[in-house]
């Protein structure tokens, strides 16, 4: 499994393994997905200097990916990194694809500058294992993620 920066060219896969994701969660299968937004957002993710997002190959298959952007809080310049998007395709769950995406995404927010990396379980996919490999990967829980269907 390797992990590179995604490219242009990956897109057209990402937005497939994006409705794939929709369509996993619980809480995100009752909206409407909408391929051309989806592209949309990973090319901004994709190419623009504040942003990142990096996928899992294996050969020319793409198992995982997680993208996110530099953040200030609003009483600070100091940056952190906060993740838009993580997932990785059921069947390569459980092997090294999460662990080398989130500490892909880790370095590249220490070498811009990021003073912290800030990761959210909300998608209810499988979210006691995700708070087991999060606590287990170094990560400190912070808070909840609560929804109510309108």
């Amino acid at each position: 499994m390797v992990v590179a920066t995604a490219h242009i060219r990956d897109l057209d896969e990402l937005v497939q393994i994006g409705e794939a994701f929709q369509q996993e969660s619980p809480l995100h299968t009752n909206m409407k997905y909408d391929p051309d937004k989806a592209k949309r957002f990973g090319n901004h993710l994709i190419t623009a200097d504040d942003h990142c997002m990096f996928i899992a190959r294996n050969g020319k298959k793409i198992y995982g990916l997680i993208g996110g952007g530099l953040k200030k809080m609003y009483y600070s310049d100091d940056s952190y990194l906060s993740e838009y998007i993580y997932y990785v395709t059921p069947d390569s769950r459980g092997s090294v694809a999460a662990k080398k995406l989130l500490d892909t995404f880790c370095k590249w927010g220490k070498d811009n500058n990021a003073k912290i990396a800030e990761l959210g379980i909300s998608t209810a996919i499988n979210p006691e294992r995700a708070d087991k490999f999060m606590t287990k990967v170094g990560f400190k829980y912070m808070g909840a993620n609560f929804y109510k269907e309108l």
